[in-house]
């Protein structure tokens, strides 16, 4: 008789095991998506509200910039990250959305958006750090699952 070996897989755990695996991914999101939101907030809070007039606010009160937050959390199947703010005036107007869509024609150069640049202009960036560590839970996972 030749020299062998031989490597069975249980087919039927394997799909139970891929199952459950299934159900734990919007868990195993939720915190990259939190830290990726939090880049982000950095991104808005440092990059875009700091700088020079037309191009930024350059706002020397730091309440917008502080206000600044996110809420990352599972939403039925979809694990969603919300990233702004509800600051308002001592009046009552919404000038973080001002700023964000409309700007003013009045010498000032319309739109200066602070939320929109910070995830769009960096995507790559919080995306791929995202996937990093979106990757070592499902490692994690995997290990723990076939040590049994």
């Amino acid at each position: 008789m030749p020299a062998e070996v031989k490597i069975t897989i249980d087919a039927k755990k394997a799909m139970n095991d891929l199952t459950a695996l299934a159900l734990k991914i919007p868990q195993f999101m939720l915190i990259p998506l939190r830290r990726a939101a939090l880049w982000i907030v950095g991104q808005s809070q440092n990059k875009y509200l700091r700088g020079p007039s037309p191009q930024y606010l350059r706002k020397k009160s730091g309440r917008l910039r502080t206000s600044i937050g996110e809420e990352t959390k599972l939403e039925g199947k979809e694990v969603i990250a919300h990233i702004g703010t509800n600051v308002k005036s001592k009046k009552g107007f919404n000038y973080p959305e001002y700023w964000e869509k409309h700007g003013t024609g009045k010498g000032h150069g319309g739109p200066r958006p602070f939320l929109a640049p910070a995830r769009d202009r960096n995507k790559e960036k919080w995306l791929s750090n995202f996937e990093k560590e979106f990757k070592v839970r499902l490692t994690q996972w995997v290990k723990a699952r076939s040590v049994r």
